[in-house]
């Protein structure tokens, strides 16, 4: 709250309800089951790498190479002879899709989905230490009272220290994930990690202030329904408009909530009616425009053929292009070829009456050469 600058007392605490589900959650499969599909002694411990976002480590593979060449040459005996499963992050599928993990024995993949499947809870009920970067899972692994191991490596991951709530993570802060600022120091806290007892009751309690305030017991979605349908009734709401109020009103109707409301159904065909009259003023307007361009467009045909007519006729009072151009007998004079505009309405057949009419006027004053020659369009 210091840090966003709002007021504590329009903020309800309720805890983390994407974990609900997790909760809830029982393995799949055996301990048993999991290390014969995976390769992997059973008498020996099993360390689970939960690999972090590409914002976190974007070539975390490497890193990953580092560390288990670490491990497979560490001078612990259990350490060194441990089992493997890593887990990459699902937005990081891309970056592990070349990634071989045969070239160590006892080393498994496995596959995930997102917001807690599944699979990363058999992969976490069955593991003695959880070793990740940065990384939510660390918070699922918590919840199960699993030991959680970082390790800083600045030059694989440069996200990782990036983010606010990673330092919320720490012990050194009062959270559950342990931190080795080298790799050496790392698999020192490891060694004493897979012999060690873990402290299930701290740690339980360290996740329950952060994920479950109210009650280890006590799931999350409920509180935060609670807790908005309480600020819903009980705080000024801001204005909504009328559309948006409408329809939230015939959405209610539609799924049942409320008795039919006549008032609202018919506001919102109103609008609808309104908007389709609009559509359809806005389409006469367009059709209007388009045929006051066509009458423009046919009077100054008619007034052309009105021209030819009269210099078939021989008329000497009719002055045109034509007659400065030359005369009739030019040769190199042509009637203007007339070219309707783009989107406007066209008449064929009208124009071929007028070009008929224009010829048949010809060849009445005697003029055959006018007569022959037509109009062209």
């Amino acid at each position: 709250m210091s840090s966003q600058g709002g007021d504590a007392g329009r903020v309800a605490v309720t805890g983390a309800s994407r974990f609900d589900e997790f909760f809830e959650r029982e393995p799949s499969e055996s301990r048993d089951a999991l290390c014969a599909r995976f390769g992997f002694d059973p008498h020996r411990p099993i360390v689970a790498y939960l690999g972090s976002s590409p914002f976190v480590s974007p070539h975390e593979p490497d890193f990953v190479n580092l560390w288990i060449d670490h491990l497979r040459g560490a001078t612990d005996d259990v350490v060194r002879t441990t089992n493997i499963l890593v887990r990459p992050h699902p937005r990081s599928s891309a970056v592990w899709t070349y990634w071989d993990g045969n070239r160590w024995d006892r080393v498994g993949v496995y596959g995930t989905a997102f917001l807690g499947d599944q699979a990363l809870f058999d992969c976490l009920c069955h593991a003695d230490v959880v070793v990740a970067l940065n990384t939510s899972a660390q918070l699922e692994a918590g919840i199960l009272g699993k030991l959680v191991l970082t390790v800083l490596p600045p030059d694989h991951a440069p996200g990782q220290q990036g983010s606010l709530h990673f330092e919320y993570l720490l012990d050194r802060n009062g959270g559950h994930v342990q931190v080795g600022t080298t790799l050496a120091e790392h698999l020192d806290q490891l060694a004493e990690a897979l012999v060690g007892e873990v402290d299930a009751t701290s740690r339980r309690r360290v996740m329950e202030a952060f994920i479950r305030p109210a009650g280890w017991d006590e799931p999350v979605s409920p509180l935060l329904s609670d807790a908005i349908e309480q600020w819903m009734t009980t705080r000024p709401r801001p204005q909504t408009g009328r559309w948006i109020s409408c329809r939230r009103r015939v959405s209610r109707v539609v799924a049942g909530a409320d008795p039919a409301d006549d008032a609202a159904v018919a506001a919102v065909v109103k609008f609808r009616v309104r908007g389709e009259r609009r559509a359809m003023e806005e389409r006469v307007r367009r059709e209007r425009k388009r045929a006051k361009v066509w009458k423009e467009q046919a009077r100054q045909l008619s007034a052309e053929l009105e021209a030819e007519r009269r210099r078939s006729r021989g008329d000497p009072a009719s002055k045109g292009p034509r007659d400065q151009t030359g005369g009739a007998g030019d040769s190199s004079w042509r009637p203007r070829r007339y070219v309707p505009r783009r989107g406007g309405p066209t008449s064929p057949h009208g124009l071929e009456s007028l070009v008929g009419d224009c010829r048949s006027r010809g060849t009445s004053q005697g003029d055959p050469q006018s007569a022959g020659q037509g109009v062209a369009l």
